[in-house]
């Protein structure tokens, strides 16, 4: 069976895909922003496309006659208008230009797809799958929720007053939401892992106002350069998500999986796809769950971080340790193709 996978870019999300493929299929290309020629070639080629995206190309794809199964990934501002324009905004406001409503194109782009060529469309929570249907009632391809990550999970044994806020300083990441809780927590330390001296290659970060926050930050903050994120899981035992608006927050799933019990911002779907957090508004309310965190007894601390990996684990819908799911969802579309 030959396999075109066609992505917009390389993430963990695909690479792990890409992996899973291989082992249905000793034939697997992989195409990365695809051009004309390439969407041709795919096309012509196929026994199955895997389109790790639902803007570029796909119009392109289904524009054409149907010679094989094709799956799509339905990932976040690819498929939600809402999380487009919160990306839009963000590089707007780094590079000092007006706001164009123009710009947000998945209103335009989702109803230009021939969705009756699509054998199945995969989401990575159950609330980006209701927005989308809500949004765009007419897509009746069948749809699935699957998540597939590849965890690491360590149980800990101690739990000191570390928390660790893990971002791309993107899509209104407010940094400042933290710090100004961490004001307060002096006896605390956050760690916040992300670009440091420009070495990030997003081009909406807002790298002055950064690099501000990096210099008036209080003492008990502290900043760290990408790298081995389970480092930073390991030390922490609160995992922080700040934004106002996320796809699903892999970075809460996977401080999780390490035992970190998860501490996040109420953006749309935070309550829906994080149960076990504590979600909060403000920057008050997260002192305060900090504060309730700090008061447990230790042995009631490793109950909550067991709870945690325990939680991911055996959530489908996030944990995705397994791609059987995933397998069988894919196996499913050709054979009825077949």
């Amino acid at each position: 069976m030959k396999v075109n996978f066609v992505s917009e870019n390389s993430t963990q999300f695909s690479d792990r895909v890409i992996e899973t493929l291989r082992d249905l299929s000793d034939d697997v290309t992989v195409h990365v922003f695809p051009t004309e020629k390439i969407i041709q070639e795919v096309w012509e080629s196929s026994d199955l496309i895997v389109w790790d995206w639902c803007k570029t190309g796909l119009q392109k794809l289904t524009s054409m006659p149907k010679r094989c199964p094709i799956v799509a990934m339905g990932k976040a501002g690819d498929i939600l208008p809402r999380l487009e324009y919160t990306c839009i905004r963000e590089r707007c406001r780094f590079r000092g230009v007006p706001m164009n409503i123009d710009h947000c194109t998945t209103y335009r782009t989702i109803p230009a797809i021939d969705w009756d060529k699509i054998d199945l469309l995969l989401f990575e929570s159950p609330h980006l799958l209701d927005e989308f249907e809500d949004l765009f009632p007419f897509v009746k391809c069948s749809k699935h929720i699957v998540l597939h990550r590849n965890f690491r999970y360590e149980t800990k044994t101690d739990l000191s007053l570390v928390a660790a806020l893990v971002c791309r300083i993107s899509v209104e990441k407010d940094i400042q939401f933290a710090i100004e809780t961490f004001r307060e927590l002096p006896e605390w330390k956050l760690i916040i892992q992300g670009p440091i001296n420009g070495d990030s290659s997003d081009e909406w970060m807002d790298k002055t106002y950064y690099a501000s926050l990096r210099e008036n930050a209080p003492m008990n903050v502290r900043f760290v350069p990408w790298g081995n994120s389970y480092a930073t899981y390991r030390e922490a035992s609160i995992i922080l998500s700040t934004s106002v608006s996320e796809g699903i927050a892999s970075s809460v799933m996977e401080g999780m999986a390490m035992g970190c019990f998860p501490v996040i911002r109420n953006w749309p779907g935070a309550r829906q796809c994080y149960p076990y957090a504590n979600v909060v508004e403000t920057p008050v309310a997260m002192t305060q769950a900090l504060r309730e965190w700090e008061a447990l007894s230790l042995p009631e601390k490793l109950l909550i971080s067991n709870n945690a990996i325990q939680a991911i684990r055996e959530d489908v819908h996030k944990g995705g340790e397994n791609p059987q799911l995933f397998v069988s969802l894919i196996k499913g579309v050709v054979d009825c193709f077949s």
